[in-house]
């Protein structure tokens, strides 16, 4: 598997620290998006060989990637771990880079589908922002979007299901029952929002 770094474009890359991983921070959308799982095979292999790869942080030490990594090496109270400062600094593009971040990783539906709930909105408003400061910039963006020119509603989705390798028609169905899920949590109905959780994790 690639390193992490692999999925940063922005030469984001300045140097390798080592930090009290008790000073670090963990970023709240990550359990959002992917909640707690088990980590007892990556445990095995840091405890076998260390953390290879450096985790990837803000200059604020939230964590952008590596959560898995920080929590194992708080289990096993390591006295330190690797670490590169990020250069990013908005809201919007952190969360980006979270989700870029775990591109590669083995997700349920369910996770995937919270990505895209979340990714949509990411997109559209990094659109607004590069629009109004009419920048061009190369984040594996349509030619319309690096122009700073308006993304449309359509455009968004489509960017959003392909950066996470869905279908636009299969992500949108997703998103429904994403909807269903949280509309199910919110009227206290618990085991319907669980047996919509497990039909999605079956099938789009």
């Amino acid at each position: 598997m690639k390193s992490d770094l692999v999925h940063y474009e922005h030469n984001m890359l300045e140097y390798v620290q080592l930090l009290n991983p008790h000073s670090l921070r963990p970023h709240p959308l990550n359990e959002r998006l992917y909640g707690r799982e088990d980590n007892s095979a990556l445990r095995a292999s840091i405890e076998a060989g260390g953390i290879l790869n450096p985790l990837i942080v803000t200059r604020e030490l939230t964590i952008i990637s590596g959560h898995r990594r920080h929590a194992i090496a708080l289990e096993l109270d390591l006295p330190t771990i690797p670490v590169v400062i990020s250069p990013l600094a908005d809201d919007r593009e952190i969360e980006e880079a979270i989700i870029r971040a775990n591109i590669a990783r083995d997700k349920t539906n369910y996770q995937l589908a919270r990505e895209y709930q979340r990714l949509k909105p990411i997109l559209a408003e990094l659109a607004r922002k590069r629009q109004v400061a009419g920048k061009s910039q190369d984040f594996d963006l349509p030619p319309n979007l690096a122009e700073g020119q308006k993304m449309a509603k359509g455009e968004t989705r489509e960017l959003a299901a392909e950066m996470l390798g869905l279908k636009r028609s299969s992500a949108e169905k997703a998103l429904k029952a994403i909807q269903a899920i949280d509309h199910a949590e919110q009227a206290g109905a618990r085991a319907e929002a669980r047996s919509i959780i497990e039909s999605l994790n079956k099938s789009f």
